[in-house]
C-alpha cells in the first residue's frame, strides 16, 4: 500500500551523461576534482560523438563530446541544455 503523500525519489541511477566540447578536458578536470578514473571510452559514429566514461559504484558516468551536434545553451533555456539531433534522412 503506497502513501499518496509520499514524494517520489530516486532509488538508483544507472547512467549519468553530460555533454562537453572537449571530453578529455572534462574527464581530466573530474579526475582532479573527484578522483574519477575515465578508463572507458568509445566512439559512436552514427551519433557523431565520442564518449569517455567512469564508473561510480553501480553508476556509469559519461562525458559525451559531440562532433557535429546542435546544442541550445542553458542560458537560453532556464538552465537546461537541449540537444537537437538531425537525421540523415528526411521524413516524407
Amino acid at each position: 500500500m503506497s502513501n499518496e503523500s509520499e514524494e517520489p525519489r530516486v532509488v538508483a541511477v544507472h547512467e549519468v551523461v553530460v555533454a562537453a566540447e572537449d571530453a578529455n578536458q572534462v574527464a581530466a578536470l573530474y579526475h582532479d576534482l573527484f578522483g574519477l578514473k575515465f578508463d572507458l571510452e568509445w566512439s559512436m559514429p552514427n551519433e557523431n560523438m565520442n564518449v569517455k566514461a567512469a564508473t561510480i559504484g553501480e553508476t556509469l558516468f559519461q562525458v559525451v563530446e559531440p562532433l557535429s551536434y546542435i546544442f541550445v545553451h542553458p542560458k537560453s533555456t532556464h538552465g537546461v541544455l537541449v540537444e537537437l539531433i538531425e537525421s540523415k534522412s528526411q521524413p516524407q
